[in-house]
């Protein structure tokens, strides 16, 4: 799998609960079209998923991709400079929990703070690429470089919305049609690629993401969703918010401000360089 991991852009990822030597756990499929890995394991965490990419013979590095990664988990700076200042790179487990002892690193959250993110940079020594994407269907753990979605997951969102009267709905679908059209078309362009097309499919994909629904926005309900979704914002009817985060809160009657139509990503794959596979 290392070399595969090396040789490749991108990977689509899933897991599922699985027994193994009579226990329950989970099974992770790693692959794309150049390997195939498959792997039981009793976690499906973000640190378990990047031991799983590194396999038996781990590498941790301290490198600009760990301390960006400690930095957006707001690790404190001290530990920080810490790890920095001594040796950059361990071969192994063993002596990475040393380094860990050595510097009296020994609280569950800043242990699984600092080695998520020296196991981040042990890839990026290992030779893959910083914007190596993880295609998958947007679980947190499996965000650990570039997290890419599969057309059909950001499809999904649109299905949910639940639209007040006809404007509405032909609008979703309208969206929706857009969607796979393109999504068609790059498949035929990746069968014959033709460079004189890219540019226009790139465009088609830019004015497909810009669209906007026209749903009120959420911004005066009493409680804020932790992440704001396209589905959040066209699940409520009448004065009741039945967005999962937002239950039972109230909807402001002032506020218009329109949201994203799609989930979508804010690039195009880069399916038609044939290079990256949809779902």
């Amino acid at each position: 799998m290392a070399a595969g991991l090396v040789e490749s852009s991108y990977i689509g990822t899933d897991d599922t609960g699985a027994r193994h030597r009579g226990q329950n756990g989970y099974g992770t499929a790693i692959g794309n079209d150049l390997f195939a890995n498959f792997e039981s394991t009793n976690s499906k965490s973000r640190l378990n998923f990047l031991q799983v990419l590194q396999g038996n013979c781990r590498d941790f590095a301290v490198n600009e991709v760990a301390r960006a990664y400690w930095e957006r988990q707001e690790l404190a700076q001290a530990l920080a400079e810490q790890l920095s200042a001594g040796p950059q790179e361990f071969h192994g487990e063993q002596a990475w929990q040393t380094r860990l002892t050595e510097l009296g690193i020994t609280r569950e959250r800043q242990v699984r703070i600092v080695t998520e993110g020296a196991l981040r940079g042990g890839l990026i020594a290992r030779g893959v690429a910083p914007d190596w994407a993880v295609l998958s269907d947007g679980a947190p753990q499996f965000v650990v470089l570039v997290h890419a979605a599969c057309w059909i997951h950001a499809e999904r969102p649109l299905a949910k919305l639940v639209p007040h009267n006809e404007e509405h709905r032909a609008a979703i679908e309208n969206v929706r049609r857009q969607l796979w059209e393109l999504y068609q078309e790059l498949k035929s362009y990746r069968i014959r690629p033709d460079e004189t097309q890219r540019p226009l499919l790139q465009a088609r994909f830019d004015a497909l993401v810009e669209q906007r629904t026209g749903y009120p926005s959420i911004d005066g309900c009493s409680r804020r969703c932790v992440i704001i979704k396209s589905t959040c914002c066209g699940c409520w009817s009448g004065r009741s918010c039945r967005c999962t985060t937002m239950r039972w809160s109230r909807i402001s009657a002032n506020s218009s401000s329109g949201v994203r139509s799609a989930a979508v990503p804010a690039t195009m794959p880069d399916v038609v360089a044939g290079t990256r596979s949809p779902v």
